[in-house]
């Protein structure tokens, strides 16, 4: 039988019986102005380490996610990453680093963008589709748990735009949990 859960509820509950896990959170800055992180309501019990492209609130390891795993020499239970991957020049080094962190039967959660705005926070580098997280999260010696979309949206092209094609279904957001084996 399929698993109707999310991504994100599947990578919660393999935390649930973890005593204290230590779960490396990625994008950690808190930029001035922006709403307050709630990830820590995913998991509770979790010593939490933010890291970042640079120092700030949140952030506790300042390094480049690309080459993390050479900058640090610890191991993780989980890594959360929300919101970061589209930021990474070279997204599939990220995710290698990321394994690399991870313990073995540790536990990844990443959430992007498929069709979004673009923005900073520096740059702005990607889009992706599940079949794109699997393909990273795969060659990165990741196996996929779950992928899939979130926030279903509609692309409204200026009137210039001839061809189009209105069945085709968009999505703001692309999550996966993959498992280090």
């Amino acid at each position: 039988m399929k698993d109707k859960r999310t991504p994100l509820e599947i990578w919660v509950s393999k935390l649930a019986d973890h005593h204290k896990p230590r779960i490396l959170l990625t994008g950690a800055k808190q930029w001035d102005g922006s709403p307050p992180s709630n990830h820590r309501q995913f998991c509770p019990h979790a010593e939490w380490i933010g890291t970042d492209i640079e120092p700030g609130r949140g952030v506790h390891i300042v390094a480049d996610l690309q080459s993390i795993d050479r900058v640090i020499d610890e191991k993780f239970d989980a890594i959360f990453s929300p919101a970061t991957l589209e930021h990474i020049e070279r997204p599939w080094t990220a995710m290698y680093a990321m394994t690399n962190l991870l313990k073995r039967h540790g536990f990844l959660y990443l959430h992007t963008h498929q069709t979004f705005p673009l923005h900073g926070y520096p740059s702005d580098f990607f889009r992706f589709s599940k079949e794109a997280l699997k393909t990273l999260a795969h060659d990165a010696g990741l196996e996929t748990i779950k992928a899939g979309y979130d926030g279903e949206c509609k692309i409204v092209p200026p009137p210039e735009c001839k061809i189009w094609n209105d069945a085709a279904p968009c999505f703001l957001n692309v999550t996966i949990c993959a498992e280090k084996r």
